[in-house]
Parts: structure tokens; sequence; C-alpha cells
């Protein structure tokens, strides 16, 4: 009995630490393994813009997306910036009017109080 559990633990042994046909032909590995592609750069930068009946049939792809988004975000910068630049041309042309009433202001209070003198109350 020891003899056969001798023989049989050696064989599972030489089994194991052996290189069988299976595992020589590729049998132990797990699997096939998910070969990620490397994103690559767009091509296409013009897109037409997708219809409601192109939509169920035609998905826009990543490329075509980023376009879209990129056009999107260039007009509304642009529009930003312009409304800025107005807003500041504004406050320069406001401030300017500002300080040229509040100097003419301190100029009529100072010729009033010399015209106007104050009486004393009895």
């Amino acid at each position: 009995m020891h003899l056969l559990n001798a023989c049989l633990v050696s064989s599972t042994v030489k089994e194991f630490t052996e290189e069988g046909e299976f595992i020589s032909e590729g049998g132990g590995v797990r699997g096939p393994r998910v070969v990620e592609r490397q994103q690559s750069a767009c091509k296409e930068t013009d897109w037409p813009f997708c219809s409601d009946e192109d939509w169920n049939y035609k998905c826009p792809s990543g490329c075509r997306m980023k376009g879209l988004i990129d056009e999107v975000n260039q007009d509304f910068t642009n529009r930003i910036n312009k409304l800025k630049n107005s807003l500041f041309d504004y406050q320069k042309h406001h401030k300017d009017s500002n300080s040229l009433i509040r100097n003419i202001m301190e100029v009529l209070r100072g010729d009033f109080a010399d015209f106007n003198p104050q009486t004393p109350a009895s």
C-alpha cells in the first residue's frame, strides 16, 4: 500500500513539474487577454451635424463628439471674451464720466458755499 501511494505521489509531482503537451500548446493560460488599442488622434475636424433620423443607426463617434464639443466651447469662449471686453470698456468710460461728474459737483458745492453764507440762528 505504501508503495502504491509513493508511486502515485511521484507521478503527480512529475506531472506538475514537467511541461506536458497541453501546457506546451498554451493550455496553461487562463484565456485570451484583452488587447487595449491605443487611442488614435482624430483625423477629421469638420463634422456635419446629425439629424434626428440619423441618430438611431448612425451614432456619433468619440472623435466627432470631441469635435462638436470643441466647436461649441470655442463659440462660448468667444462670446464670453466679447462680453468681458464690453464690460471693461463700459467700466472704463463710466469711471471717467463718474469722476468728471464728481469733480463738477465739488466745484459747484464750493461755489454755492461761497455765495450762500450761513446766517446765524437767532
